[in-house]
């Protein structure tokens, strides 16, 4: 969900406690009218996704997704891809809730917490 854009909703969800902030893109910016819901944009999602990085504690990773398939260009997928990414689940039929995909966040916020152990502890 991106709470239509709306600051206040994305900054209460990402100082929440949480891990991972999950937004998917869904395609590439050039066909989101064609495979998105009109409510969300390419734009509106790429701003949710930097709002969660400015207001989450730092360590919290942010995930987001596209599918491939709906018609984009090669140049299309890499415009998007050059926005930073840090891993990627690729295969046929590749569901979001691929299991590599969360093998690979729930190493990553282990790692994460291991190099820097709660001051609570």
């Amino acid at each position: 969900m991106d709470f239509r854009g709306d600051a206040d909703c994305v900054e209460k969800v990402a100082k929440s406690g949480l891990d991972v902030f999950a937004h998917n893109i869904e395609t590439v910016e050039e066909l989101q009218n064609v495979v998105r819901d009109h409510r969300a944009n390419f734009r509106q999602s790429l701003d949710v996704l930097m709002m969660a990085k400015e207001y989450a504690p730092v360590g919290t990773l942010t995930k987001t997704s596209i599918m491939l398939g709906c018609g984009e260009t090669p140049d299309q997928v890499v415009k998007t891809m050059e926005k930073g990414f840090r891993y990627v689940a690729s295969g046929p039929m590749v569901r979001s809730s691929y299991k590599a995909g969360e093998f690979y966040i729930k190493s990553m916020i282990e790692s994460d917490r291991a190099a820097s152990p709660s001051k609570l502890t």
